[in-house]
């Protein structure tokens, strides 16, 4: 490793436990359930840096699948807590879930042919804009009903 890279990293892993701390909820499920979001984001990167597009698009669809249970998961919790706007965070989920598929979509063979790819600030800006926009929503509900707390 040059000297320079492991700044990069450290300033990265920073990076990351910011944002981590600024879209926390304070469900534990649904906060470890983000967090490995974001470490399936770095490895996607991880991988993009390394030239490595057939297990960056595995990276990607692994992405999509943990995604999905994150939804079935959240919108379970949301649920129990009796959450008066759960119809329309699904349809959020919705949306999400087409504007995940168009840019998989357009980045599969950029990935497997090692070309350039803007795939992995589109996926950060899609997950980053649901948890701003869709979860801080209910975050005061679920802290409401008891189902989360400040120190999560």
């Amino acid at each position: 490793m040059r000297p320079w890279e492991g700044r990069r990293r450290k300033g990265r892993a920073v990076e990351i436990e910011r944002l981590m701390n600024s879209i926390k909820i304070g469900n534990a499920t649904i906060d470890g359930e983000h967090r490995a979001l974001f470490e399936c984001l770095q490895e996607i990167n991880a991988h993009l840096c390394d030239k490595k597009g057939e297990k960056t698009f595995a990276a990607c669809k692994r992405l999509m699948k943990m995604l999905e249970a994150h939804f079935e998961s959240e919108e379970e919790i949301l649920h129990t807590a009796g959450f008066p706007r759960l119809d329309r965070h699904i349809g959020m989920h919705h949306e999400i879930r087409e504007s995940l598929r168009q840019a998989f979509t357009a980045c599969r063979q950029a990935c497997r042919n090692n070309q350039p790819t803007k795939c992995l600030p589109d996926l950060t800006f899609i997950l980053v804009d649901h948890f701003l926009r869709g979860d801080m929503d209910y975050k005061s509900h679920l802290q409401m009903v008891n189902m989360a707390n400040e120190n999560g």
